[in-house]
């Protein structure tokens, strides 16, 4: 599969991942709750933990305005083993953020795809602040220029 079928596939896997998650979890804006992570698989067999980032604990208050979050990408036996969803990882990730356009309507801009690279194991090693900073300033730009 080349990178653009296989991003194609992502976007799609994170939209119907979204649009489940949206359904079963009305009390959590951008991520199912976290507890409920830990007991429960996934709602998509590819999607693994999905949390809004907590680093830099400086940036804090900026990340959870813009909802700025992560996802994990798991092979489909990982969420059929019957693990719960928290603990599936992978350093396959999707960053992304969310905002509502209208009550109940809301739009998930993906900032970036995360694969493996220059023997990265872990999404986490991605993130610097440098990155943090930027993926937050596009989001604050995509969310208050939304027409």
């Amino acid at each position: 599969m080349d990178d653009s079928t296989a991003n194609k596939v992502a976007l799609e896997v994170i939209q119907q991942y979204k649009e489940l998650s949206f359904n079963v979890c009305e009390n959590n804006f951008i991520t199912p709750n976290e507890n409920i992570q830990m007991r429960e698989v996934s709602l998509h067999p590819s999607v693994g933990r999905d949390r809004v980032f907590d680093f830099p604990k400086d940036l804090r208050a900026d990340i959870e305005f813009e909802h700025l979050a992560h996802l994990h990408f798991v092979e489909s036996h990982l969420a059929e083993s019957g693990k719960p969803q928290w603990y599936c990882t992978s350093p396959y990730a999707a960053v992304y953020s969310g905002f509502f356009v209208a009550p109940k309507h809301v739009h998930i801009y993906v900032h970036d795809l995360l694969t493996p690279a220059n023997g990265i194991e872990d999404a986490h090693e991605f993130y610097t602040r440098d990155l943090m900073e930027s993926y937050l300033y596009y989001a604050s730009e995509i969310r208050r220029n939304h027409k």
